[in-house]
């Protein structure tokens, strides 16, 4: 057998292994921004996607709720514990402001209510992205 063939074959198996070339999940939201999953949608994080199709991390897994317009994002996450497991007890917020790109969080529900009023997040901007899988 020629080596090509043997090594094409070696590479597509290789590939199918791990799940291929990309992400298990990528959306962007507004912006630059969005939400992605490396492998299993459990690895749900807030990102800048960068030109170079890489993506730097900005809330970390396992985000499972979003709402945003050109001004916020919004969102909620349950945290992993060190052995990857998601706590599904705590669920954090995150306030994201577009402008300046600052992150605020993680807060409690009654922490994030009260930073909503103060950096004036809009009443109507609600989560409207919702895994259940990950709820």
């Amino acid at each position: 057998m020629r080596p090509f063939p043997v090594i094409f074959i070696s590479l597509c198996c290789a590939l199918a292994a791990c799940g291929g070339i990309g992400l298990a999940y990528d959306q962007k939201l507004v912006g630059n921004y969005g939400l992605a999953a490396t492998d299993v949608m459990q690895q749900m994080s807030f990102v800048r996607f960068e030109a170079s199709g890489s993506a730097i991390g900005i809330v970390s897994e396992t985000v499972f709720a979003a709402g945003w317009n050109e001004r916020f994002v919004i969102l909620k996450r349950h945290p992993a514990e060190a052995n990857r497991t998601i706590n599904k007890s705590i669920t954090e917020y995150y306030i994201f402001s577009v402008n300046d790109a600052a992150v605020r969080g993680p807060l409690s529900e009654a922490e994030f209510q009260k930073a909503r009023l103060l950096l004036r997040v809009p009443e109507g901007l609600t989560f409207t992205l919702v895994f259940e899988a990950l709820k």
